[in-house]
């Protein structure tokens, strides 16, 4: 309440206390005049003075109670009975601790500023159960990995690796295996006074405009309170678009960094540089063009989407092709933010990409928010999520929710809670055990109770669960304090329900999980999905888009010696990859045999990536000794072509010894 209307207040109280008090004296049985009372216009003053104060930006006092006039002499014909009730209350402002301003406005019945009153006969029922948005916020603050180093290292650990990065970046554009070409200027300059949701733009960045980037409002839900957003191009930006697949289908790195030279924030073309820079492991400058890409994704936001956002009610579908790029985005860079261990940040944006798409979870984050809860110290958060109604269902199958729970009552401090929770998961998911203990070498035995439990062969939806569970957690799990804990509760297991618990559930495996193992990058993991997803047409910076994709428009180009076809709205460019095989072909036959080109032995690292470069290919169905066979017998049949057409010509043969 402000000042003013408590002045009015005690005005009005005034008057009804000073005709109080004339009734008092008429009445009053002593002879002895009373003492005066404190005047409430005193209080005015003092008001007064804190408005002063306020307006001035000092610090906030409290109020002192105005001092009392001093008292007469008091009388020995003064009553016991008046004595007793000024007695009990000084002693009842004593112990309630208020001052003359909450004293007054409690007597008028008004209510001090940041008090509420809760209604009567209100249940508590609707509090204890809260709607799911509470549980989807997303504070913004977080999402900038600054905040979280300056916490752990400080602002001069913050400013070396800004230098160290701001290095690394010119070095890059200096020279090296790809060359990154520096940016040119042009178009609208950064907004650098403007905090950005995702990312804070950095002074080496080119200052260009977004090219054509915005977002709209695409459906409002108002029963449920839902804003659903989506991410528009322009006709600008839909140009950049077809220009980007053309230098796809060039198989050529330089013509995609010459593309980002002139469209300096091009989503796909920077997710896709930032994915080549990766693989050679350059991970500060493939770090850097994604938070490129972050912000100006965050510059381009509608104005209400951060509140929707903030509020757990922001929305994006998955379907549409423009949306896709922010979760790929924020993907790979919570990849990024784990490697420089900001599991904070990183647990923040998981969050993001969970809020945005919780029904769908098209990237199955609740796969990997349990991982980053825990290693950013989180696990209140994550048991709110993880125990909420309106996600129980989505989570009863997931063996990682259900261990990493039980980690997260551990992290609290609750150990009878904790031994209770991965009881009931271990009772659930019985197969885990083994293979936690094969992989972790826990050096203890298991009881026979859950010895050798293999995992369902009619799910193999939970045999990738579990696999990516241990493959994940492995770090959290052999810590000491833990790997007792599961030692522990295993060996307190003497029986399990005759029929499992999870007989009932899907053994499936959906898109989205096909999603999440293939941007894992995990081999074995890889391995275990069905050939029916492998074999489909993919794209790094697409990976599996969805069978009810929705295209706003076709972002469709023609080149020479490249065709098209359109087939289910996705494109499926032909020759490219016969071309591109041909170009490495020579590279990729010595490395087969563990040489380079010119026949010295290839390092450890270099004969991994062969390896993996052929694993991705049996998966894609190409049987690697049959294509290389038939590459030899085509290139046989074009020398002796070339030869036969030598000898028989002598004008043709003739001009070749010319040229020789």
């Amino acid at each position: 309440m402000s000042g003013r209307a408590v002045r009015k207040a005690l005005r009005q109280r005034e008057a009804e206390l000073l005709r109080a008090q004339a009734s008092d004296e008429a009445s009053e049985e002593s002879d002895e005049p009373a003492p005066p009372k404190p005047s409430l216009f005193a209080l005015l003053n003092i008001a007064d003075e804190r408005d002063e104060q306020d307006d001035d930006g000092e610090d906030e006092e409290e109020l002192e109670p105005a001092r009392e006039p001093p008292k007469p002499i008091a009388s020995a014909k003064k009553s016991k009975k008046k004595k007793k009730a000024k007695g009990k209350g000084k002693a009842k402002k004593e112990e309630d601790g208020e001052d003359d301003i909450d004293r007054a406005l409690r007597q008028l019945n008004i209510a001090s500023p940041g008090t509420s009153t809760p209604a009567s006969g209100t249940s508590t029922r609707g509090q204890l159960e809260a709607p799911l948005s509470a549980v989807l916020k997303v504070d913004s603050r977080n999402l900038d990995a600054s905040n979280e180093m300056m916490k752990l290292f400080g602002r001069h650990a913050l400013r070396s690796t800004e230098e160290i990065q701001g290095t690394a970046a010119a070095g890059a554009r200096r020279g090296g295996g790809m060359r990154m070409m520096p940016a040119i200027a042009g178009g609208r300059a950064l907004a650098k006074g403007r905090k950005n949701t995702f990312v804070q733009p950095k002074e080496e960045w080119p200052n260009a405009g977004s090219g054509g980037l915005g977002m709209e409002i695409d459906d409002s839900d108002m029963s449920m309170g839902v804003t659903t957003y989506k991410f528009v191009h322009s006709r600008q930006y839909q140009g950049v678009q077809r220009q980007f697949a053309i230098c796809v289908a060039s198989m050529d790195p330089q013509r995609l960094l010459q593309l980002l030279h002139y469209n300096p924030y091009h989503i796909t073309t920077l997710l896709q540089c930032s994915e080549i820079f990766h693989h050679q492991r350059d991970f500060t400058i493939a770090g850097d063009l994604l938070e490129r890409a972050l912000f100006s994704l965050g510059r381009s936001l509608h104005s209400s989407f951060q509140q929707k956002l903030a509020e757990g009610t922001a929305r994006l579908s998955f379907r549409r092709p423009e949306n896709r790029e922010l979760f790929l985005c924020c993907w790979r860079y919570i990849k990024n933010l784990s490697l420089r261990g900001t599991w904070r940040t990183a647990e923040e944006f998981a969050r993001l990409l969970f809020a945005m798409d919780p029904e769908g979870d098209s990237y199955e984050m609740c796969l990997l928010i349990d991982f980053l809860a825990l290693k950013a110290r989180q696990p209140e958060r994550f048991l709110e999520l993880a125990e909420h109604p309106a996600l129980r269902k989505k989570f009863s199958d997931l063996p990682n929710m259900a261990f990493s729970s039980a980690l997260a009552q551990l992290q609290l401090g609750n150990e009878s809670l904790a031994s209770e929770y991965l009881s009931k998961a271990i009772t659930k998911f019985p197969w885990l055990p083994t293979m936690m203990y094969q992989e972790f070498n826990l050096g203890a035995q298991l009881p026979p109770t859950l010895w050798g439990i293999p995992p369902p062969e009619d799910n193999p939806r939970q045999e990738i669960l579990a696999r990516l569970y241990v493959e994940r957690t492995k770090e959290i799990w052999t810590q000491p304090a833990f790997k007792t804990f599961l030692v522990d509760i295993c060996s307190s297991i003497y029986n399990l329900p005759p029929k499992p618990l999870l007989a009932n559930a899907s053994p499936e495996v959906s898109l989205s999980l096909a999603r999440h193992v293939i941007l894992t990058e995990i081999q074995p993991l890889i391995q275990l999905l069905p050939r029916s997803l492998t074999t489909r047409p993919t794209a790094a910076y697409d990976p599996f888009p969805p069978d009810d994709d929705l295209r706003s428009y076709s972002a469709t180009f023609a080149g020479p010696g490249v065709s098209e076809m359109i087939v289910d709205n996705r494109y499926h460019i032909e020759g490219v990859f016969t071309t591109f095989f041909r170009s490495i072909l020579p590279w990729f036959r010595a490395g087969l045999n563990g040489q380079n080109i010119d026949g010295d032995a290839l390092p450890e690292a270099e004969r991994n990536e062969i390896e993996g470069f052929r694993t991705q290919l049996e998966l894609a169905g190409i049987n690697v000794p049959e294509m290389l066979q038939e590459f030899e017998r085509e290139e046989r049949a074009e020398r002796d072509r070339a030869m036969a057409t030598r000898d028989g010509d002598p004008l043709e043969r003739a001009q070749q010894d010319g040229r020789g």
